[in-house]
């Protein structure tokens, strides 16, 4: 990943989609003006993206997608209960908030289509990633190798310990190894390598995935966690918009 100044805040980009002029892409860090979970944040945002539209949705740590289209308005989607936006829209902004779930961005630079996820482990588990790629393939026809895909800033495995029923969906469902390991008594789960793992087992280019090394816990300067802070974290964001005249 790389780092970007706008107007005095500092955001991170993903160096693989970097290159397509098409898209406009960068993840907010941690800054108390700019704390997604809040209205003043929000707004603050809202002012330094300038007069574009932006979606979301009501997150509930499941496995439903909606689709922004032409004629789509922000303030309806805003209580829709989904964890995945999808468009072929120019000129509007997707964005999903996270603190410790992982922020990810499916782009087909050939379809010109866009889907960002926030796929925390339940929703991993349910399949986020493979049914918003399916959607993607349903709705746009673009092909998974086609696919560029970045998977951001989240929890890593060194700081993510769960329950024994928990580890043993995600060992019900590895088929390389490698992201569930026992480590004194506890089970530390590597989401983003589970992530990756099923995606590429589904077709998609590995060289085209690219993988944030930020570990959400560990980087307290950097940004909000859920399972550091508690219910009072605050959020981040990941955004995303297909440019117009491309």
């Amino acid at each position: 990943m790389k780092e970007k100044n706008v107007v005095g805040y500092s955001f991170l980009q993903f160096e693989n989609l970097s290159s397509f002029p098409a898209l406009e892409h960068f993840i907010t860090t941690r800054h108390p003006l700019l704390d997604l979970s809040q209205e003043e944040g929000r707004k603050r945002l809202e002012c330094i993206l300038g007069e574009r539209d932006i979606f979301t949705v009501k997150q509930v740590h499941g496995a439903q997608w909606v689709v922004v289209e032409e004629h789509s308005f922000p303030s309806s989607f805003e209580e829709t209960q989904a964890d995945a936006l999808l468009t072929q829209r120019k000129g509007v902004y997707l964005g999903v908030k996270v603190a410790d779930c992982l922020p990810v961005i499916f782009f087909d630079p050939e379809r010109e289509a866009l889907a960002l996820l926030h796929a925390g482990w339940r929703g991993i588990i349910q399949g986020i990633h493979l049914r918003v790629a399916q959607a993607m393939k349903n709705l746009f026809s673009s092909s998974y190798s086609q696919l560029v895909v970045g998977i951001g800033p989240g929890i890593g495995k060194c700081c993510f310990s769960v329950g024994e029923e928990v580890a043993e969906l995600f060992e019900q469902r590895e088929r390389r190894g490698g992201n569930v390991d026992r480590k004194e008594g506890r089970f530390l789960i590597n989401l983003k390598g589970f992530l990756f793992d099923e995606l590429v087992d589904q077709g998609f280019d590995p060289h085209k995935v690219e993988v944030a090394p930020h570990c959400t816990f560990c980087e307290k300067e950097l940004f909000y966690s859920h399972r550091r802070e508690g219910e009072g974290a605050g959020r981040f964001m990941l955004l995303a918009s297909l440019k117009e005249g491309w």
